[in-house]
């Protein structure tokens, strides 16, 4: 999913990387929800500018070496995902009675433990500012 630079313009340039850390990992969640299969087997990689496209990125993929379809159903319904994602931070058991977290275990997992690697608060704008476009803008990767 590439989208526009403006979305992530909104927010604070030095929130960027954390937002977009924390929504692909809430967007990981949903589809192994989405998909009924194990966090584990899929994985994503997110880009505050992806070289090839300079706009923000996140690419979400089989972690199975070869695949087994998994991001290939998921990406027949990503309105259905990014929604999940968006309900996975809304409801967290924790954040939602403490919301000035920033994120926890359950709803973000940071890479190295550390807060300012993530910001549920900013996902969950770039995912409201996402499901407000008239169509999400994914395109498969070619082979």
């Amino acid at each position: 999913m590439t989208f526009p630079n403006a979305i992530l313009q909104q927010f604070p340039q030095e929130e960027w990387a954390a937002g977009l850390y924390s929504l692909g990992e809430a967007i990981k969640l949903a589809t192994a929800i989405e998909e009924l299969c194990d966090p584990s087997d899929i994985d994503v990689v997110t880009y505050v500018s992806h070289p090839d496209t300079e706009s923000p990125t996140l690419l979400v993929y089989d972690a199975i070496p070869g695949g087994v379809g998994i991001t290939e159903a998921a990406f027949r319904k990503p309105v259905d995902i990014l929604k999940r994602a968006l309900l996975i931070f809304e409801k967290c058991p924790y954040c939602s009675i403490h919301p000035e977290s920033r994120g926890c275990p359950h709803c973000v997992t940071a890479r190295y433990g550390d807060e300012n690697t993530i910001n549920r608060h900013v996902a969950m704008g770039i995912a409201r500012e996402l499901l407000s476009l008239p169509r999400l803008p994914l395109e498969p990767l070619s082979e």
